[in-house]
């Protein structure tokens, strides 16, 4: 879709013109598999073909493939898996209605026309200019988020607005530690560090007159403040890692010691700044539920590996998981966080091998991010692109940048903080602790990087989305699915709610969770068992377990959404996610190298990685659900079952009965079912009331992109855009 406009039109520019206009998010979605329309006869944006589809590199001059057909009539549209995508959140803190010169340069009617949307983004002081652009097929943008939480007004700016009034007097000490927590909510560490310290300049003038919560945290920060600014005191074992590891870049931070090899200084600036944001966001949220914990005395230990392959293989060095479920790991036994340069998994992957071939002939990220490009042309004369191609160039570049960001802050969120909480002896080094514990707290901290998607029962998918995931808040993915796998357990009528076989339902997945039955039942890939009896639709009917989703809908066709091979053709998991709990990179069972599977083991090795996925979904989000009702509603409980574990035997691994047991003993729960069935009722009772963070948004089916002639007057036909729908 063109969206330049040449100076003879601009006279008639607020009438025919429909953007995103004055947003405050916009949502970008590249489609990555299913979406090759054949070419449209008459000019416009040719798009040529590419192994996976939905990526591709205009051809030089802005030319069309010829048709398939001599009728030039377009071919049937392949099937469309909507997990097959990559979505990222663009803030928008400008009006976009705002018209101007293509390139940083006096407009040229030809060679620099006017153009719009044009947005402008800061990234760790990296200034990016980039012409947008969409499809409405291969690039999507949907403007739902567009008054969230107003026009021209993202959530940072509104929190930053608020505290420069409530600075201002700063009488009211309870608001400010509100807008505390509200920045961490949203992810804001350093805003949130800022406010933090106004408070408690402001404290000490009415200390004698703090309400708890307020007081509480003055206490505590005060005595940590120091530490999130200053350096480590202690030297860190970093020379022996960087000599073992052949490491030839030592780069120092007031609380990490990061060790690369060929990474750009910006890389690893950019990971040093997402480090120390996280570090301390972690220590200033415990400080808002009044809770000290002590600052490692020694900078933590951080690779960055060369590329995503490096990644495995450090595993496997390291002790790590063999399923890994960010794009990098921690590493307890030696206390060693390594982090991915890109995505493990499909998408991932096969996004970076579709944008690839659009860096050459000097074609640069840094050059399209800086809003420059190749020679353009309105039409594509004199072997110059068309403006078309080059703003589709830009925004897929923002794409990539964006993806990346987010990439590293989910890795960062969640196996930085495994980092965390061992270094701060939180979670004791040699007892095997249950996996439900370890998942469940990285899983709150966690900054989710994807959707989770959803098909709806009328057939339709849908994503759930977050516009600035932060920290304290509902891990928005993982509360999704919950809600989807357990709803009818938490929703129903209050007159069922009494019912036995219910209460049962709700014990059993409470005793499941703490006994760590879902990661058991995907301990051996070729016998995955799940530990749930039956699983309930929305009406709360029991329903078979085969070849349904957990509200009973039919799986339908499709790849898995996330790493590893995905569940095969015409099986798919209950809800597709970013990034499956199961694993990166986990090869598939009689994959390159084996004998050609008979049709009866196709069969059962689809059925397997369904299951697998489905378990992989629960074992996630159960322990995060437990986790974060715990850690919100019952901290003190929390921190003493966290000693009782601490408690046991070393490097024992722990059967169900003790585990059990020990989580009954710490949360005061007598050894009956009566009771474990009264906690559950309190658990799910709770989840039903913590408002949804994500909001949900319909997926738009790709359309074929629109490419005609420009008219006499250079204005591209374009109809509006009815806001809420994408393009």
């Amino acid at each position: 879709m063109r969206r330049f406009l040449p100076a003879v039109v601009l006279g008639i520019l607020a009438l025919v013109v429909a953007t995103p206009v004055q947003a405050g998010y916009i949502i970008l979605r590249i489609v990555l598999e299913g979406t090759e329309p054949a070419p449209i006869p008459g000019g416009g944006v040719g798009l040529e073909g590419a192994p996976m589809g939905g990526v591709f590199q205009p051809p030089k001059g802005g030319g069309v493939p010829q048709p398939p057909n001599p009728g030039g009539v377009p071919a049937a549209q392949p099937a469309h898996d909507p997990t097959r995508s990559l979505v990222v959140i663009l803030p928008i803190e400008e009006d976009l209605r705002k018209v101007a010169p293509f390139y940083p340069m006096p407009a040229h009617q030809l060679r620099n026309p006017l153009w719009q949307p044009k947005t402008h983004l800061t990234l760790h002081n990296e200034k990016i200019v980039t012409n947008l652009f969409t499809d409405s097929s291969s690039i999507q943008w949907y403007t739902e988020l567009k008054e969230a939480p107003g026009i021209k007004t993202t959530y940072a700016t509104d929190v930053r607005q608020r505290y420069a009034t409530w600075a201002k007097t700063k009488t009211d000490l309870k608001a400010g530690y509100n807008l505390v927590v509200e920045a961490l909510g949203y992810g804001m560490a350093e805003d949130a560090v800022k406010f933090a310290d106004e408070l408690l300049i402001a404290a000490q003038v009415k200390k004698d007159s703090l309400v708890p919560e307020v007081a509480n945290f003055v206490r505590v920060y005060q005595s940590i403040q120091p530490g999130l600014t200053a350096p480590a005191p202690k030297r860190s074992n970093t020379d022996f890692w960087r000599v073992r590891l052949e490491a030839t870049n030592l780069t120092p931070s007031p609380h990490y010691a990061i060790l690369s090899w060929d990474a750009t200084e910006d890389e690893v600036n950019r990971r040093r700044t997402l480090l120390e944001e996280n570090f301390k966001a972690f220590f200033l949220w415990h400080a808002t539920r009044g809770i000290e914990v002590k600052l490692p005395e020694t900078p933590l230990i951080v690779v960055m590996a060369k590329q995503g392959s490096d990644v495995k293989r450090l595993a496997v060095a390291l002790d790590a998981p063999a399923r890994l479920i960010a794009d990098g790991f921690f590493s307890p036994e030696h206390e060693i966080l390594v982090l991915s340069p890109e995505r493990l998994d499909s998408l991932g992957q096969t996004f970076n091998a579709q944008t690839r071939d659009m860096y050459r002939d000097g074609i640069t990220r840094k050059l399209l991010l800086a809003g420059r490009g190749p020679d353009i042309h309105v039409n594509g004369e004199l072997e110059m692109r068309k403006p078309d191609d080059v703003a589709r160039l830009q925004t897929i570049a923002l794409i990539e940048r964006l993806v990346e960001e987010q990439t590293t802050v989910s890795t960062i969120s969640r196996e930085g903080t495994l980092q965390l909480l061992f270094a701060t002896k939180q979670f004791p080094r040699f007892v095997a602790l249950p996996e439900w514990v370890t998942n469940g707290a990285v899983n709150f901290f966690t900054r989710p990087k994807d959707p989770a998607f959803l098909r709806h029962a009328d057939g339709k998918w849908w994503m759930t989305v977050a516009p600035s995931p932060g920290y304290g808040v509902p891990n928005y993915v993982l509360q999704r699915q919950f809600r989807e796998l357990y709803g009818p357990l938490m929703d129903e009528p209050k007159e069922r709610k009494d019912l036995p076989e219910h209460r049962a339902q709700r014990t059993i997945l409470l005793k499941n969770t703490i006994s760590d039955a879902y990661f058991r039942g995907l301990r051996d890939p070729r016998d995955i068992n799940d530990p749930d009896p039956v699983k309930l639709d929305n009406s709360g009917i029991a329903l078979n377990s085969g070849g349904t989703t957990p509200n009973g809908q039919n799986p339908g066709p499709g790849p898995g959404p996330g790493p590893g091979p995905g569940p095969g053709p015409n099986i798919r998991p209950p809800m597709g996610i970013g990034q499956p709990p199961g694993g990166v990179g986990q090869p598939p069972i009689g994959g390159p190298g084996t004998e050609p599977l008979t049709p009866r083991e196709e069969d059962a090795n689809a059925l397997m990685r369904k299951k697998r996925e489905l378990l992989s979904v629960k074992s996630q989000a159960t322990s995060w659900a437990l986790y974060y009702y715990l850690a919100k509603a019952r901290p003190d409980e929390l921190r003493k079952f966290m000693t009782e574990l601490s408690g046991l035997p070393r490097d024992l691994p722990l059967d169900s009965e003790t585990l059990v047991a020990a989580f009954g003993r710490a949360f005061g729960i007598a050894a009956t079912p009566e009771a474990f069935a009264q906690f559950a009722d309190e658990w799910l009772n709770y989840s039903r009331t913590v408002p949804p963070v994500g909001i949900e948004i319909p997926l738009a089916e790709p359309k074929m992109p629109v490419g005609t002639p420009m008219n006499p007057g250079g204005m591209p036909p374009n109809g509006p855009f009815p806001p809420g729908k994408s393009r």
